[in-house]
C-alpha cells in the first residue's frame, strides 16, 4: 500500500475532486468536510441497523446518495461534474415517501424532544439528524457563495429532508416514550 503520508495538507490546502488546492477553510470544504461526518455517522447508525434489515438498507441508500453529494461538491470545474449523478428532485422525492411511511408509525411529540429514546439506533439516528443540519448550514452558506455548480439546489433540499427524516427514524427506533422534554428545565 503507498504511504497515506503525503504532506499535501500540511500548508492548509486541500485538493479537490477534480485537482485544484483550496483553502482547508474554504466554504466548500467546510461543506465536504461535514457531509463526510455525517456519512460516517449513519454508517454508523447502519450498523446499528442490522437487525431492521428495511430500514437498513434505506440508511445505505442514503449513504451512498451523501457520497455523490460529496463527490458534487469536491467538484470546483462544472465541465466535471459530467460523469457524476448529481441528486436532484427525484433522491428528494425518495425521501419524501421515506417521512411519509415513517410519520404514519409515531405519534408526534407534544414537546421538544430529548436526544436518545432508549435505543442506540434511536440515539444514533438523533446525532444523525444533528450533523445533518450542521451539514446543511455549511452547504447553505457555500451556496451563497458560490452557487451550485449546475443551477439546482435540490442538494440542499436533501439536507433538510435527511434531518427530517433522521429525526422521525429516531422516534421510530425509540424504546422509551418519555423523550419529551419538561417545560421546567
Amino acid at each position: 500500500m503507498t504511504s497515506v503520508i503525503t504532506g499535501r495538507g500540511d500548508r492548509g490546502l486541500s485538493d479537490t475532486r477534480d485537482h485544484q488546492r483550496i483553502p482547508k477553510f474554504d466554504p466548500r470544504m467546510e461543506a465536504v468536510g461535514s457531509v463526510d461526518e455525517l456519512s460516517c455517522f449513519v454508517g454508523s447508525l447502519r450498523v446499528l441497523l442490522q437487525d431492521r434489515p428495511e430500514t437498513a438498507a434505506q440508511v445505505l441508500e442514503l449513504q451512498r446518495d451523501l457520497y455523490r453529494l460529496n463527490a458534487e461538491l469536491a467538484t470546483v470545474d462544472p465541465s466535471r461534474l459530467g460523469n457524476l449523478r448529481l441528486l436532484g428532485p427525484g433522491d428528494v422525492k425518495k425521501l419524501e415517501r421515506w417521512i411519509t411511511t415513517l410519520e404514519s408509525t409515531v405519534e408526534p411529540p407534544a414537546a421538544f424532544v430529548l436526544p436518545g429514546g432508549g435505543d442506540p439506533a434511536s440515539a444514533a439516528a438523533d446525532v444523525c439528524r444533528a450533523v445533518c443540519r450542521r451539514a446543511e448550514r455549511s452547504m447553505t452558506l457555500f451556496f451563497a457563495r458560490s452557487g451550485s455548480a449546475d443551477g439546482d439546489t435540490s442538494a440542499l433540499v436533501y439536507l433538510n429532508r435527511c434531518s427530517d427524516y433522521f429525526f422521525l427514524l429516531a422516534l421510530s427506533l425509540a424504546t422509551t416514550r418519555d423523550y419529551a422534554a419538561r417545560n421546567d428545565l
